[in-house]
């Protein structure tokens, strides 16, 4: 399936009167790629659901998303198999109108912040109007992939960690 979507900075405070939906998503990235993860997401009411994805970057905002819902166990197997540090987030919905939905992503481990849109396809992508709480885009900017923000959580050190997301700022 093809993912279009666009990653912005969130201007301000999560914008928690627009909630329609929120959720935990516990996500651990194996090193290869094309992007390869296991995730469980768990919802406001406990239920849990746990998946398999790979992602193959197309284009700036387009990937292609292959995922499929697998066991609790399959989960813990291959997360024990990549044995590395999840990256843990909490994500808030918010419908933007026309179909469209913000999901805002609160990284815990760094309290930094991601919107992502998802579009149905790249022309609605590229005529797509901001909320005033939407910032920046930063779908090109490293220092904000999630894959990313699991290296680091995984191959630096307490202080090496805390000066990267200094410097981010």
């Amino acid at each position: 399936m093809l993912e279009i979507e666009k990653r912005y900075k969130l201007i301000g405070d999560i914008p928690k009167d627009k909630i329609k939906s929120q959720y935990r998503i516990e996500q651990v990235y194996s090193n290869i790629s094309p992007d390869v993860r296991v995730r469980k997401i768990t919802d406001i009411d406990g239920k849990e659901s746990y998946f398999h994805t790979v992602k193959y970057i197309l284009k700036s905002g387009v990937r292609e998303e292959i995922e499929q819902s697998i066991t609790e166990e399959q989960y813990d197997r291959i997360f024990e198999i990549i044995n590395k540090i999840p990256v843990i987030k909490d994500r808030y919905l918010i419908n933007l109108g026309n179909s469209l939905v913000a999901e805002i992503d609160h990284f815990i481990d760094t309290n930094k912040i991601i919107v992502e849109v998802e579009f149905p396809d790249e022309t609605t992508m590229n005529n797509f109007i901001k909320p005033d709480w939407i910032g920046s885009e930063i779908n090109n900017k490293q220092s904000y992939s999630v894959f990313v923000f699991s290296k680091i959580n995984n191959e630096l050190s307490g202080i090496q960690k805390l000066q990267y997301y200094i410097d981010m700022n």
